[in-house]
């Protein structure tokens, strides 16, 4: 905390005590009156303490001020725990994992952080090396939840059939960075191999590669797809009257 007083000919000494502990004696004895004179306390533990002014001048004649008082919130430092139970299973669609932990806290074990931040690499994520190397995951992340919470995410989007390892840690406001977590490996659900049947285009079974355009015209390939090599080429005339593509 601050303290904010004054000194001239007509003050004296002030003693100051925290929880009955004398941490200074203050002068404001002085020729010179100095209006908002200020004097800052050592740092405390974050919590309730009592402060005490007590004037010890010389002369009943000298008197002390306390013109004010500021306290300071103490920066926060404390990050989030290391999440140590991180899971990671095939998913239950095409070319996704699930991941599962219990949730830190926003100071060590306690509290609730403020976000998540997950990764996913080919091979473990072992280290900060290894953190800063991997693929970040952006979308899906849940919010956290109070610590001891159990937490969940689906990862989708990757290659079917593939194995990846994952990390996640969380980050408080300011943002302190929880530390690295285990970092367990999963399939990507393969492709599911197609039943006898009759299937859409847009089955997910199918896998398009090339350029491939949705007919318009009539008849029974109305609104099928049709690969075209030249899609994007076009006919017209040269000086010579020939035709080039």
């Amino acid at each position: 905390f601050t303290l904010i007083t004054t000194s001239a000919s007509n003050r004296g000494q002030m003693d100051i005590y925290v929880d009955d502990v004398k941490i200074t004696t203050l002068n404001l004895n002085g020729a010179a009156t100095v209006w908002q004179k200020t004097w800052t306390s050592p740092t405390f533990t974050n919590g309730i303490h009592t402060v005490r002014f007590v004037n010890v001048s010389s002369s009943a004649a000298y008197y002390v001020d306390v013109d004010g008082i500021t306290i300071f919130q103490p920066a926060e430092v404390i990050p989030p725990a290391a999440i140590s139970d991180l899971a990671a299973v095939t998913g239950a669609s095409t070319g996704s994992v699930n991941l599962s932990w219990t949730a830190p806290g926003d100071d060590g074990s306690t509290g609730t952080a403020a976000s998540y931040l997950v990764r996913r690499s080919a091979s473990a994520i072992s280290d900060e090396a290894a953190w800063n190397a991997a693929t970040p995951v952006t979308t899906g992340l849940p919010p956290p939840l109070a610590a001891g919470s159990p937490q969940s995410m689906t990862i989708t989007g990757l290659t079917p059939g593939t194995t990846y390892f994952f990390a996640v840690r969380a980050q408080d406001e300011v943002p302190n960075l929880g530390g690295l977590s285990n970092s367990p490996s999963a399939q990507a659900k393969p492709v599911t191999p197609a039943e006898p049947g009759t299937y859409d285009d847009p089955n997910p079974n199918f896998l398009y590669s090339g350029a491939w355009l949705t007919y318009s015209g009539a008849g029974p390939y109305l609104n099928t797809l049709h690969f075209h090599p030249h899609h994007h080429q076009r006919l017209q005339p040269r000086p010579d009257g020939h035709l080039r593509g």
